[in-house]
């Protein structure tokens, strides 16, 4: 996210290609331990909505731009699908270039 989008947008340089790696490593590795967290349940704490599931869903809405490696986490999907679907997030959800 930080080599991807937030450098450019403060003009901090280019993307570092070392860094890209790491990030994109940390990320499979976070999703991973998040998809199997989550796996036969609908939210990450006791199965109830919680402030956490809106914590850890935050950066989601610009995965796409920051090219996150999250392909192969079908409970990451789903979980940040059912996020994504609730009113009070579309609703709060700035207009990013998604």
């Amino acid at each position: 996210m930080w080599e991807r989008v937030i450098k450019g947008f403060f003009g901090a340089g280019a993307p570092n290609p070392e860094k890209e790696k790491e990030g994109e490593d940390s990320v499979k590795f976070h999703a991973a331990v998040l998809n199997q967290s989550l796996e036969g349940k609908n939210y990450l704490v006791n199965n109830k909505l919680s402030i956490a599931d809106f914590a850890v869903a935050a950066p989601f809405p610009l995965a796409k731009v920051a090219r996150l490696p999250l392909e192969g986490f079908p409970n990451l999907t789903r979980w940040y699908q059912q996020i994504a679907a609730l009113e009070p997030w579309r609703k709060n959800l700035p207009n990013l270039p998604m």
